[in-house]
């Protein structure tokens, strides 16, 4: 908060002479009752913030992955064995950590979450010329006024915060989001990689 004054006094020379002070403004009343008056202006600096976490907190990075080396392949002899095989549409959940904590905050008024990729709109890649579709990686998350991007080798539509105090001004959602493997190809054998970056954004 930052206050700038301007004050006016008045000093008593005499019994019937006034006369202002330097720096200072005779308000120039003289009959009761006396008045002297003084202007103060207010100004309140309020900064407007947005925070996104996706994960752990800090800069750390995060990795959802999938173990897809024990699915046979979905068709040929070994088709009809556990669990089910590569391409099937059989969901494949997350090994390690496939559920992250997500938390958005703001006080920018309406927030939109979008995600943006690293594949140059072909996918994770095994650096062989092979690729999944960002489209195989699903999420799911427990909270709708914090739902996630649509992910897709093009970058996803945003998709809107639901905001929660202050009539839309201010945002504070957390969720946790579920990622699985889809499951819907039958990629070539090689360990693919890619980053997801999300991005908060408001007016």
């Amino acid at each position: 908060m930052t206050c700038r004054a301007k004050a006016f006094g008045l000093a008593v020379l005499g019994a019937a002479f006034w006369a202002p002070l330097a720096q200072a403004v005779w308000v120039g009343d003289s009959s009761a009752p006396y008045q002297a008056r003084a202007n103060l202006n207010m100004l309140l600096d309020v900064g407007a913030f947005i925070f996104l976490q996706v994960g752990s907190a800090g800069a750390v990075i995060d990795t959802v992955q999938f173990d897809l080396t024990g699915l046979p392949p979905a068709s040929g002899p070994t088709a009809t064995l556990p669990p089910f095989g590569l391409g099937t549409g059989a969901g494949v959940a997350a090994s390690g950590a496939g559920t992250l904590t997500v938390i958005v905050r703001s006080n920018a008024g309406p927030v939109t979450l979008s995600a943006t990729n690293n594949g140059a709109g072909a996918g994770l890649g095994n650096g062989a010329g092979g690729y999944i579709g960002y489209d195989q990686i699903r999420t799911v998350s427990d909270n709708p006024g914090l739902p996630a991007p649509v992910l897709s080798n093009a970058g996803s539509t945003a998709v809107a915060v639901a905001a929660t105090a202050y009539s839309g001004r201010v945002t504070q959602q957390t969720a946790n989001w579920t990622y699985s493997f889809a499951n819907s190809v039958a990629p070539a054998a090689g360990r693919y990689t890619g980053q997801v970056t999300y991005t908060a954004a408001a007016p």
